[in-house]
């Protein structure tokens, strides 16, 4: 019975396997009609099968083409991905409620000038998703991402394995996501992070106004985070960050852990209204790497760091003297952090992330910056930036078209000219 089983399922993935060559093969000769009537068969039989990922796979097909072959195709495509929802499992439901969710995200991405121009109101004007006004289209893409995240526990125990047939995956991706939930999770993810603010903001918009959302992730995957702005974007990016902590915290060395909780924080530091934000993620980060100290995964955070006291150092003033007891030396801090994180891990993500931000410190920079008009035979000054330099020459002369130009040669980078035309 074993080996009869076997044979059926190897028979099954080389019948699929033939089959989406044959389809790319009449895509790429222009054939769509034909590719759209092959793929109609594929989808019967992976139905019949309840081969749920092939399924999906010719769903989306049958909609590539529909775009092809029918003009206004867009609700023809948005009703069938209903109705597959209402005749699916439980788990193909999620995944096609996930999938809906991105075609109404895409379709307002494509044709975002015409919902700007429209007045919001109170109930749906019509079926037609194109006619909508833009709160209303948001309301129902978070509708249908939310529902896509019940059943987490079902989720968290599907194997992304089990649907390479409709991922694009690099190698080691599925570290970071290793399962549907991760998977539908970072999906709505892409959308609640979004930097769009065109809706319509109640009296009671939620804001992320509480160092509490920076803190270490233990504190914050037990946070009570609750608003009445229920639709808000940037709440329901916390609660989704807040639910994948939870299931990874039993291995917060695990990338997938790591990784999220360092989109969580870099998140609210962008859209963070408090102060000090920027000290405040350092100190989080700081006390993420003690906790698993000795562990390869530490790397992304101590990289975290470096970056943040990078960010800093772009900050520095040299006319300030605050400046100058604060930041004048966070590049140099972030450099030891990249040696030390290369030395102690040196095969590692992080390590090489270190590796490429210190060739950003290290990279030689130079700009001159003059007063647009100079007076005539008088001495003019020329503000020249500099780092990481060891030797400026300077060369100056008119060329024939009376233009001034400004050579600079120096040791780490060869030669450079700085022109100024029409000079007089």
């Amino acid at each position: 019975m074993l080996i009869c089983f076997a044979f059926f399922s190897s028979a099954q993935s080389n019948y699929y396997e033939t089959q989406w060559k044959e389809v790319l093969e009449l895509e790429n000769d222009g054939l769509s009609k034909s590719a759209s009537e092959l793929v109609d068969k594929i989808y019967t039989r992976a139905k019949n099968n309840d081969n749920t990922a092939q399924k999906i796979k010719a769903l989306l097909h049958q909609s590539k083409y529909l775009q092809i072959l029918e003009e206004n195709s867009q609700l023809t495509i948005i009703n069938n991905f209903k109705s597959e929802i209402e005749a699916s499992n439980i788990v193909t439901k999620h995944i096609l409620e996930n999938l809906l969710a991105n075609l109404y995200w895409q379709y307002f991405k494509q044709n975002r000038y015409k919902f700007y121009d429209r007045s919001k109101t109170d109930v749906k004007a019509s079926y037609d998703f194109r006619t909508w006004d833009l709160t209303t289209l948001f309301t129902e893409i978070h509708t249908y991402f939310d529902r896509s995240l019940q059943n987490g526990l079902l989720l968290q125990q599907e194997s992304l394995n089990k649907y390479d047939a409709i991922l694009n995956t690099v190698k080691n991706s599925k570290d970071y996501r290793p399962t549907l939930f991760d998977f539908l999770s970072h999906n709505a993810l892409d959308f609640y992070k979004t930097s769009e603010n065109s809706i319509t903001q109640p009296s009671y918009k939620f804001n992320i106004d509480t160092i509490d959302f920076i803190s270490p992730s233990e504190l914050f995957a037990n946070l009570n985070i609750s608003s009445k702005d229920s639709v808000n974007l940037q709440f329901n990016a916390l609660k989704v960050y807040q639910n994948l902590l939870r299931f990874h915290q039993k291995d917060k060395t695990s990338k997938a852990f790591v990784s999220a909780n360092i989109e969580r924080l870099n998140f609210v530091k962008q859209n963070a209204t408090f102060s000090n934000s920027d000290d405040e993620i350092i100190k989080t980060y700081q006390s993420e790497l003690k906790a698993i100290e000795n562990n390869a995964t530490t790397a992304l955070y101590s990289f975290e760091i470096a970056s943040q006291l990078v960010n800093q150092a772009s900050k520095y003033n040299t006319n300030s003297k605050n400046d100058a007891k604060t930041l004048r030396w966070k590049n140099k801090e972030a450099l030891s952090i990249c040696e030390e994180t290369i030395s102690k891990f040196p095969k590692s993500n992080g390590a090489q992330k270190c590796e490429i931000l210190i060739k950003h410190i290290l990279q030689p920079n130079l700009s001159l910056k003059t007063e647009r008009y100079l007076p005539i035979d008088q001495p003019a000054l020329i503000l020249v930036n500099y780092k990481n330099l060891e030797r400026l020459n300077f060369d100056i002369w008119f060329d024939k078209k009376n233009a001034l130009i400004l050579k600079v040669a120096y040791s780490r980078l060869g030669n450079w000219e700085y022109r100024v035309k029409n000079f007089e």
